[in-house]
């Protein structure tokens, strides 16, 4: 919560040391503004006055540049801080992947066929076949609609004829209209016959149990032979070969039951970025809460549990979090297409959770582990967009109080020494709307983080008070303050020799611990940056 007035500060010192010294000098003095084969006097010494910085900060401008969490506005302005955390997430056609199938059929011609077909011109011969529609976890399915898929029919035949083979399958609908696909193929003196040719089964709705058996599959070969004038060949007893390869199956719905199953739900944490940074003092939340969102759109009843619940500190120890539930309460939709949602929430009046947030922890982490039809028995449904996921929210209400809350950042730092600055002085302007007060170091540091310089000599002297509070808890007046800080040539030089800066702030909020403050939306911080510098050009 009050790690905000620190991270102004200190991205205020950030920006206008690595960015605005050098880029507003450089651009107040310009090589074409000086003519240096011009000058007659050995040196010229000009005073240049330069605003850096004036920006007007809110609660979205403090957080939102170095916190994960969002933000949550309420209708009076209440200010919480939000962490979003995904535990589990599976979609339909990533639960029930379709597994490629592949069947086939030989036909052969008795005399008697072979009689006809010289009699007749023509001869027509149709087989059933009837194969297991092969599954990838066991599931027991009654029908799928197809969002994808290709049925690819191959013939390899060695009865002498040409023809035309059709394929159908009577339980596969689009439509209302039954798959049917015609493959064309010719004789070659005596050489076997091959011809192959594909067909598009994206919106077919497949019956899998045609006569009470799940996972079945029928098709119907059916190859009409054409006799080739008064040139008998011989045909009894020759294969006519055919396979049906059905590839790149997606579901789109299925039915059925899908089977008892674990979902791979794996450990996991969500990331407290408010307490990133902290190395010392309290922070302290009136109202934080954990909640647990469950989103089910599969016909399929689903037993959760949790295994453990608990926060990991900076030091690596870990407390557990009680009051959850046993197990996870999950509802199941009533058709197809609806999703239901569950949810649980630990708070201060049903769990520990209070306590354990409030002692700053940089994770809270989660073991779920849940199986799919528990108890067995019941008829499936979902389809490729159906999705069960568990979120978590560590949900903060800046509300609360902070005491001697020490915050430290390490940020890599160049920046190009400007042989033409002499010395300069920083202004900083600073109108606190926020309830808390911070007082801020920035120090200047090698490669090796030993520390070359800082940027207050004394950061007393830049402690930002806190804004006014009236009787209802709100600020009634902001708080100015005004801080010259000097910079002569040496100090300079630490500047552009330093690789790291080390930010550290040391927040408390009004009157803490006995006043506990709300943070609004509408609190606003303005600083204003500006610097003097001297410059000094030698001439040629």
């Amino acid at each position: 919560m009050h790690m905000k007035l620190r991270t102004c500060t200190s991205i205020l010192f950030q920006f206008f040391l690595c960015f605005l010294l050098l880029t507003a000098m450089q651009s107040c003095v310009k090589n074409e503004d000086f003519q240096y084969d011009k000058v007659t006097v050995t040196t010229w010494d000009p005073d240049v006055a330069v605003p850096l910085v004036h920006s007007d900060l809110s609660i979205y401008d403090i957080i939102g540049r170095t916190d994960s969490g969002s933000i949550s506005i309420d209708d009076s302005n209440r200010v919480t801080l939000v962490y979003k955390g995904n535990i589990y997430s599976v979609f339909g056609y990533e639960f029930l992947p379709l597994v490629n199938q592949t069947t086939g059929q030989v036909i052969q011609l008795t005399s008697v066929d072979s009689t006809q077909l010289a009699v007749n011109g023509t001869f027509s011969k149709s087989a059933t076949s009837t194969f297991p529609f092969t599954v990838a976890n066991s599931e027991s399915l009654d029908s799928v609609t197809l969002s994808l898929g290709t049925l690819i029919v191959s013939i390899n035949s060695m009865i002498p004829y040409s023809g035309r083979l059709n394929v159908s399958i009577p339980g596969a609908l689009k439509n209302g209209i039954p798959f049917s696909k015609d493959v064309d193929f010719s004789s070659g003196s005596g050489l076997p016959i091959l011809a192959i040719d594909s067909a598009d089964l994206a919106g077919y709705h497949v019956n899998l149990n045609p006569s009470g058996t799940p996972n079945t599959v029928s098709i119907v070969y059916t190859p009409t032979f054409t006799f080739n004038g008064s040139n008998v060949q011989p045909a009894v007893n020759k294969p006519f070969s055919v396979q049906s390869n059905f590839t790149n199956l997606n579901v789109r719905q299925a039915f059925g039951n899908f089977g008892q199953r674990p979902l791979n739900i794996s450990v996991d944490s969500s990331k407290i970025g408010v307490f990133t940074n902290q190395i010392n003092g309290n922070l302290f939340f009136d109202d934080p809460s954990v909640k647990f969102i469950i989103s089910n759109s599969y016909g399929m009843p689903i037993d959760a549990h949790i295994n453990s619940l608990f926060a990991i500190f900076n030091n690596g120890s870990t407390i557990g979090i009680t009051g959850y539930p046993d197990p996870i309460p999950i509802s199941v939709p009533l058709a197809i297409g609806q999703t239901v949602e569950t949810s649980f929430e630990l708070n201060q009046s049903n769990s520990n959770e209070k306590t354990v947030i409030n002692q700053q922890p940089r994770y809270v982490s989660y073991n779920v582990t849940a199986n799919t039809n528990v108890p067995p028995g019941s008829y499936n449904f979902l389809e490729d967009s159906s999705r069960f996921k568990v979120d978590v929210e560590v949900t903060l209400p800046l509300k609360g109080y902070t005491q001697a809350f020490a915050l430290q950042d390490t940020t890599p730092f160049t920046l190009e020494n400007i042989e033409q600055v002499q010395s300069a002085i920083f202004r900083i302007n600073v109108i606190n709307g926020f309830p808390a007060s911070a007082m801020t170091q920035v120090y200047f540091t090698d490669s090796t983080y030993a520390v070359i310089d800082s940027m207050l000599a004394n950061p007393s002297d830049l402690i930002v008070e806190s804004g006014e509070l009236g009787s209802d808890g709100k600020i009634i007046a902001p708080v100015h303050k005004r801080k010259d800080e000097p910079f002569n040539r040496s100090r300079l030089e630490n500047i552009f020799n330093a690789k790291y800066l080390i930010i550290r702030s040391v927040v408390d909020t009004k009157d803490s611990p006995t006043t506990h403050v709300q943070i609004y939306s509408n609190y606003k911080i303005d600083v204003r940056i500006g610097v003097r510098a001297q410059l000094s050009f030698q001439s040629n």
